[in-house]
């Protein structure tokens, strides 16, 4: 479990991004009040009301209950059923935790956990034009594999506000490809053809179910709108490359879950492409407040609304629990993360598209790594940094000072149990 710090791009940018309408045009802290949010979508950044026509119309009451050959041929690898895990993090362990990393999962893996998740750059995977890192790869599935836990597999090429193409195809700062090259350019498509003719083989034989071939790209397409059809034109010969190798993979592209009510125009493109919708879904509402339980299920019909016919998968599903032993920033406790997981399980329940989801994460943010990021927010308001520690530090169903399980933990070893019924 190396730490990579492009991999960070996947939170990083959607908390950046929810809270961007509190410190946008002012600098005072936005109101503990949570009820005027009370049913919202939690990363919505507008207050605009849903488009029903954009989404595809408002979801029917028994719409999710007629899935069709094609939608349970889509996720054919993964199976029948609905599909809950978590991943670690992104911190090594330390001695006072370390226990939590082997004990959880494997009573994950007792109660029926049958799915994970990876997450690995381009440029990582591919170091050096045509030279593909085998060693990366089969580390990263390795413990998957051996428990045979199925992996779903989040490739990061254009991520939130960066870039993780190859290094030689990439201006340094990674917000450009070198020469002006369009994101949709031949050479970049041949690129990522000659990575799927690799990848795709080698994460098929090891239980492989999904690839989403960016993350948080709505991010991407808003900072850049001029690149919105490079982005479209681009996830569509990746998706066109893998399936060329292997046509039972299932391929998505991972976007926040505000871009199905802010972008519904380029939401839609998307859906048109894929075999799976994908999001990442928090707690926390447009001011970084975690919300009451009772938002979930709203929004995740706008989320079903905006994938279309297409099976739902969440790529991250967090909620931070907020401190224990002061007074919460954002809100927190630890019932309302407990809660929150609870109403996404029975949610999951109801709705046959929606398929599986990945929590983000097992155990908390480390105090060190999360000082690290905080140094992007030098001459933002301090209440907003606190809010963003806040929610680093308190994210795991885990404790990172000693690896103790909170509630939550509790809920998800619940909902793993009840799918496996």
């Amino acid at each position: 479990m190396k730490f990579n710090k492009n991999h960070f791009g996947l939170f990083i940018g959607i908390i950046l991004f929810s809270f961007s309408v509190a410190v946008t045009g002012c600098g005072e802290e936005p109101s503990s009040d949570s009820d005027d949010d009370d049913g919202e979508d939690i990363n919505d950044d507008s207050d605009d009301d849903i488009d029903d026509d954009a989404v595809n119309d408002d979801v029917d009451d028994d719409s999710d209950d007629d899935l069709d050959d094609d939608m349970e041929d889509s996720l054919s690898l993964l199976g029948p059923g609905d599909h809950i895990g978590f991943i670690f993090g992104f911190d090594e362990p330390i001695a006072e935790n370390e226990h939590a990393y082997e004990d959880r999962w494997n009573e994950a893996i007792a109660a029926g956990m049958t799915v994970g998740r990876i997450q690995l750059d381009w440029l990582d995977l591919e170091p050096a034009p045509g030279v593909f890192n085998e060693e990366l790869l089969n580390e990263s599935l390795e413990l998957l594999v051996e428990d045979g836990v199925k992996p779903m597999l989040t490739l990061s090429t254009l991520d939130s506000e960066e870039l993780t193409f190859p290094e030689d195809l990439m201006e340094p700062d990674h917000q450009d490809l070198v020469d002006g090259m369009p994101l949709n350019d031949p050479v970049v498509l041949e690129r990522f053809e000659n990575l799927a003719n690799w990848l795709v083989p080698n994460f098929y034989n090891a239980g492989g179910w999904l690839i989403t071939v960016g993350n948080e790209v709505d991010i991407r397409s808003e900072d850049h709108p001029d690149d919105v059809l490079e982005i479209v034109d681009f996830v569509a010969g990746a998706v066109e490359s893998i399936h060329e190798v292997e046509s039972e993979m299932a391929v998505t592209v991972t976007l926040t879950a505000s871009a199905a009510t802010n972008q519904p125009q380029f939401t839609a493109s998307l859906m048109e492409l894929l075999d799976v919708a994908c999001f990442n879904f928090y707690c926390q509402d447009a001011a970084g407040i975690v919300q009451d339980a009772n938002f979930v299920q709203e929004s995740i019909d706008i989320l079903l609304g905006a994938s279309g016919d297409l099976p739902l998968v969440i790529q991250e599903l967090g909620c931070p629990a907020g401190y224990e032993d002061e007074q919460s920033n954002i809100e927190g406790t630890l019932e309302k993360q407990r809660a929150f997981f609870e109403a996404v399980w029975n949610e999951m329940e109801d709705s046959q598209r929606f398929r599986a989801a990945i929590i983000f994460q097992l155990i908390d943010w480390s105090p060190e790594l999360t000082n690290f990021y905080l140094q992007w927010l030098q001459g933002m308001p301090q209440w907003f940094i606190d809010m963003y520690e806040e929610s680093l530090r308190t994210m795991g169903l885990c404790r990172w000072e000693d690896g103790s399980e909170r509630p939550a933990w509790d809920e998800f070893i619940l909902g793993i149990e009840m799918f496996a019924d």
